[in-house]
């Protein structure tokens, strides 16, 4: 009887190479390699690969003979680029990988880096990052570094190549959080208050929920519940991909309701898009970015340094800001605005009232058209909108 066909060889789009995929044993997954450009290589690689695992050698002894692997603990962190950027290459738009090209060129030339990946301690990344913190870098410039690097060590370790991730465990606190932009209650109301249809109830939204624009961008009347004040982040348009419900309450619901009854009947179906142009055309980024581009020009208590750095993003920090100033703690607000990590809230930590005082305003307030634009001491913030820190 003829043995059975041992792996596959395919093509991927845009490559020149051919490759393989072969299973390496029970409760493991298929391993993927480039294997040449002719057909008959790749054969042969998958014969060799498949002999070899008949006599019992290990798969990372295998995956250094036939594909030119590194064995574990002896890849260096340079070399572990090329093939982390060749994985990369797959994954990833143009754009981004031309970023982690530049990104990556430049921790090479670090010291750290030509020693074995699992010989590097969290006190290389924190001591280098802070070089770069010295010499003057960007704070995001000097975060991208950090995550790049972090990211390298990740595929490592998937790869077998690292048993653990310094980078992630290094004793570093990611810069830029006091150079975020956010919106006072005052600029905020001005700013709806400068928007038309169909933008301002999407706007309004994104300031009171903390919801992402393409989360905005995809929400369905079958999300939305009035009747019973909830919406819903379904996971297949979370960023995480975790569902979640957020509560609507006052001014949400009011103007999801107005919104909701200036809707045309053909389209409300439980299908159709909640933010959309009369004819039903979903709003596409460009129209959402020049839309509010716009306003915020128009807008006299937001100072002109201040304009281009306003963007979707900005009302997702201002919705989080006053979410922990209004009181509510930082697992709640990572809950509403879908953070895996309560981590990743915790940069708003310093929003968060003095024990003892009054929650310092509602988001319900934050957004009340009615009101006089007054905004209590409590939460002036010396001018720092954008230098929150």
């Amino acid at each position: 009887m003829a043995r059975r066909e041992f792996g596959t060889i395919f093509e991927r789009k845009g490559s020149r190479k051919l490759y393989v995929r072969f299973p390496v044993g029970r409760g493991r997954p298929p391993i993927e390699r480039p294997a040449g450009t002719s057909r008959e290589i790749a054969k042969k690689k998958l014969r060799r690969v498949r002999h070899l695992l008949d006599e019992g050698v290990t798969v990372e002894k295998i995956l250094h003979e036939v594909f030119g692997d590194a064995l574990p603990g002896c890849i260096t962190f340079r070399d572990a680029i090329a093939p982390y950027l060749e994985f990369a290459e797959r994954k990833r738009k143009p754009s981004t990988y031309k970023g982690y090209v530049h990104l990556l060129n430049t921790a090479k030339e670090a010291p750290w880096t030509e020693r074995a990946l699992d010989a590097i301690e969290p006190a290389d990344i924190a001591q280098w990052l802070d070089a770069l913190d010295r010499a003057g870098k960007a704070p995001q410039t000097i975060n991208n570094h950090h995550t790049i690097v972090s990211a390298v060590f990740r595929w490592a370790i998937k790869m077998g190549h690292a048993a653990s991730n310094p980078a992630s465990a290094a004793d570093w606190e990611p810069q830029g959080k006091g150079r975020e932009t956010y919106l006072s209650p005052v600029r905020a109301r001005e700013l709806v208050r400068a928007l038309d249809p169909p933008l301002r109830s999407f706007v309004v939204c994104a300031l009171l929920t903390g919801m992402r624009r393409g989360e905005l961008q995809s929400l369905r009347w079958g999300s939305v519940d009035l009747k019973g004040g909830s919406l819903t982040v379904e996971a297949s348009t979370a960023k995480t991909k975790d569902r979640r419900t957020i509560r609507m309450e006052g001014r949400l619901l009011v103007e999801m309701t107005k919104h909701r009854l200036a809707t045309p009947k053909q389209l409300k179906r439980t299908r159709d898009l909640v933010f959309v142009h009369p004819n039903g055309r979903r709003l596409s980024e460009s129209f959402i970015a020049r839309g509010l581009a716009s306003a915020v020009g128009a807008c006299e208590t937001i100072p002109d340094e201040m304009k281009p750095k306003v963007t979707m993003h900005t009302l997702r920090h201002t919705a989080a800001s006053q979410m922990v100033a209004g009181g509510r703690t930082l697992y709640e607000v990572a809950q509403i605005l879908g953070h895996k990590d309560v981590k990743t809230t915790q940069r708003y930590a310093h929003f968060q009232p003095e024990a003892g005082k009054a929650a310092i305003q509602t988001l319900e307030r934050m957004l009340d058209l009615d009101k006089e634009d007054e905004e209590p001491a409590q939460v002036r913030d010396a001018d720092a909108d954008s230098r929150i820190g």
